[in-house]
């Protein structure tokens, strides 16, 4: 079996997957598969994929019918992966060639790491360099200086202030702690990968590298420009709600620390109210009642359900 299972969700990529598909192929690490997973594309995209099946790595899985959704693939391609670690390079994205190499050279001299993140660069449409820096404030930018190891629950305290992992071009995750944890909840569309990461963190360590690995396209079509205010605000407040659940009950976690992740969720649920009146779709009617129980609002009453 791989070491790696590289899966590469796609739909409608067709204008970045050659160079995204090489990006891949040409890492310096080898010990890997590539699935390529398409969602119904209308493009090019299968004939483009199709021209690297020579590669005895490349497996290609092609749906007639759309999920609908940005995590839906992953979640099924998961079952289809053999390697220790899954990395979810997405289309429209690209690599470092020695991406894989270092990764893994930290997640070995990290024993119990479930999640390896790296420093992303970012990229405009074109592939114009436009900083290396994800979005972070303060502490936390000071953090992402340098490389560092952490136990789920110290990572799991600054992850409740926001989604500071890079894209999951810049991810690995171990596949037994990924299905141990349940996988992508794919009720949630733009905070899917952020609840992931949190519930994972109950169980295993993360690595980071602040070495520029993995490249990050920004533009116009990405999901969390698509996504409403109100989807992602009480998308948003359900991740960290949630992970308040785990944290105010775990006793690795200190009182102070508690109480930080607290205010950051009730900072979280009045954003989510000052927006105005909300819609949201009753895919979501769970996340308000779910943090309705952790924290009762009857503001939550006056959501309306589409």
């Amino acid at each position: 079996m791989p070491r790696v299972s590289i899966v590469l969700p796609n739909y409608n990529y067709a204008r970045y997957l050659k160079e995204r598909i090489r990006s891949i192929l040409h890492q310096t690490y080898t010990d890997f598969e590539l699935l390529y997973v398409d969602d119904a594309s209308s493009d090019e995209s299968n004939r483009i994929a199709e021209s690297f099946s020579s590669d005895s790595r490349v497996k290609l899985f092609c749906y007639k019918d759309n999920s609908g959704g940005a995590f839906e693939r992953r979640k099924d391609t998961i079952a289809m992966s053999s390697g220790e670690w899954i990395w979810f390079a997405e289309a429209d994205d690209s690599a470092h060639p020695r991406f894989l190499e270092r990764m893994l050279g930290h997640i070995d001299a990290n024993p119990g790491v479930g999640i390896a993140h790296a420093r992303m660069v970012t990229m405009d449409p074109a592939g114009r360099i436009l900083g290396i820096n994800w979005p972070s404030f303060g502490d936390l930018a000071r953090r992402l200086d340098s490389d560092y190891f952490a136990t789920g629950p110290d990572d799991a305290i600054w992850l409740t202030a926001q989604c500071f992992y890079s894209s999951s071009s810049g991810i690995l995750l171990k596949r037994e702690a990924l299905i141990a944890c349940g996988g992508y909840d794919t009720r949630l569309r733009s905070a899917s990968d952020w609840d992931l990461y949190l519930r994972m963190l109950q169980s295993c360590g993360v690595v980071y590298t602040a070495e520029p690995l993995a490249y990050y396209r920004s533009h116009v079509q990405s999901v969390t420009r698509q996504t409403s205010d109100a989807v992602r605000l009480l998308e948003d407040a359900y991740v960290v709600a949630a992970g308040y659940s785990w944290i105010c009950g775990d006793p690795r976690v200190s009182v102070a620390d508690k109480r930080i992740v607290k205010q950051r969720m009730l900072a979280r649920i009045f954003d989510l109210f000052t927006a105005g009146h909300i819609v949201a779709p009753a895919r979501l009617r769970f996340a308000a009642e779910a943090i309705h129980n952790i924290l009762p609002d009857r503001r939550f009453a006056g959501i309306q359900w589409s």
